[in-house]
């Protein structure tokens, strides 16, 4: 990491920091239902956390590179396929807000997972 990359991430955090000062959540005012939910979310830990290879969710670890089948077995079997080509598949868990694309459809191993933000699932860990 250059001394520019560091320099950037420290001025971020720093920007951040000073944009949070005064946001308690422990705070008198009152919380709204969603801001409620979320912190009750958050106090029970993150329902996903990101890897640098990949995810683990419920404790199992998902890397990226295995097969779908144990992508599958791990985030469970409400998931449906789509096919946005001939030949590929993606695998979709729209509860989890989760889609594992596979490299290819002669091997089928996860290559590329994208996660989407909602409300229902927001305990999601990213590494710092």
């Amino acid at each position: 990491m250059t001394r520019q990359e560091v320099g950037r991430r420290l001025f971020t955090a720093a920007t951040l920091g000073i944009a949070l000062v005064g946001c308690d959540a422990r705070s008198s005012r009152a919380q709204s239902p969603a801001a409620a939910t979320t912190a009750a979310a958050a106090s029970a830990g993150p329902l996903i956390e990101t890897t640098p290879t990949g995810l683990v969710y419920q404790g199992n670890a998902m890397n990226l590179g295995a097969p779908m089948s144990e992508w599958i077995q791990a985030l469970g079997q409400d998931y449906r396929s789509t096919q946005p080509s001939p030949g590929l598949t993606v695998l979709v868990w729209d509860k989890l807000g989760i889609r594992v694309y596979p490299d290819n459809g002669k091997s089928p191993n996860a290559t590329i997972v994208t996660i989407v933000l909602n409300l229902s699932t927001p305990r999601i860990s990213m590494p710092s």
